[in-house]
């Protein structure tokens, strides 16, 4: 696909790792290291003798827009919301009145993820069973998380930390 494009627009995957202090991450610098490292097998085309540049990597500010922009913070709450919603058919206008309703009725929470397999472990490549999603999720989050991180994270519910995996961005909602 690559050869067929005229320039090949890729928002910048080492800025996220500077840009924010990421302390949940236990393996930050290995992590950032392997950005880096991913980002080295576009050389040959960046090296390639184009009339034009093959490959623009451009900073996106993801990490500085979720935490300090308020309009990206609404849109992204609003598109959890819609999602959620589309999924379990109910209205759900907030992120606190998704966490009240899996934290109310955490079995039909995972229930209707498993049905519509929207819970799907790191590493996998397929849907498998709410609970064996869980085990796995549980045994990646426990390799690359922080030692406070898990701390808060094992004293949540399975609901809450199927939560977390699907909208990790707002990890830090359930512990306010």
């Amino acid at each position: 696909m690559v050869l067929y494009g005229d320039t090949i627009l890729i928002p910048d995957p080492i800025l996220p790792w500077i840009e924010a202090d990421r302390e949940e991450e236990r393996f930050r610098h290995i992590l950032f290291i392997q950005q880096i490292l991913g980002i080295l097998h576009l050389k040959p085309l960046v090296d390639a003798d184009l009339p034009y540049p093959a490959v623009v990597v451009f900073p996106s500010f993801e990490k500085t827009l979720e935490i300090r922009d308020s309009t990206t913070q609404d849109m992204l709450k609003a598109g959890i919301s819609s999602f959620f919603s589309y999924y379990f058919n109910l209205a759900f206008s907030s992120i606190k009145e998704i966490l009240v309703f899996l934290r109310r009725e955490p079995s039909v929470f995972l229930k209707v993820l498993e049905k519509n397999s929207l819970f799907i472990a790191p590493g996998q490549t397929k849907a498998t069973s709410i609970k064996e999603a869980i085990v796995e999720y549980r045994k990646e989050v426990h390799e690359w998380r922080s030692v406070e991180y898990l701390r808060k994270f094992d004293a949540l519910s399975e609901a809450e930390q199927v939560w977390i995996g699907i909208s990790d961005w707002h990890y830090h909602q359930l512990w306010a």
